[in-house]
């Protein structure tokens, strides 16, 4: 079994280890599960990295205006297309984005 797929399969589970995060002002402690922190498989690493990066451009680097949030997805083979061809990934965004997305009604 690849490395990446036996960290998959104990993170979060404290009887592979965990640490104790303890309050210096109160005592109260919480155990925390190791996690995994893998790229490419896990759902809560992957979903807890992407919330990190999304708190470190609202609070660090977009400015303080609005925003608008579009998802563009995909689905079968052109899906699988690009989220392995960059080239043409990248072409498909520019193109969103010079075009614009559509306006809600």
């Amino acid at each position: 079994m690849s490395d990446e797929l036996e960290a998959f399969m104990t993170c979060g589970d404290f009887e592979h280890g965990f640490l104790v995060a303890q309050c210096r002002r109160c005592g109260d402690s919480l155990r925390v599960p190791f996690a995994c922190k893998s790229r490419g498989m896990c759902p809560s690493c992957m979903g807890r990295r992407m919330a990190e990066t999304a708190a470190l451009l609202v609070e660090h680097r977009l400015p303080e205006v609005p925003w608008r949030q579009w998802v563009l997805s995909f689905e079968g083979p052109m899906a699988v297309r690009l989220g392995s061809d960059r080239a043409l990934l990248g072409r498909v965004c520019q193109r969103f984005a010079a075009s614009g997305p559509p306006m809600p009604r």
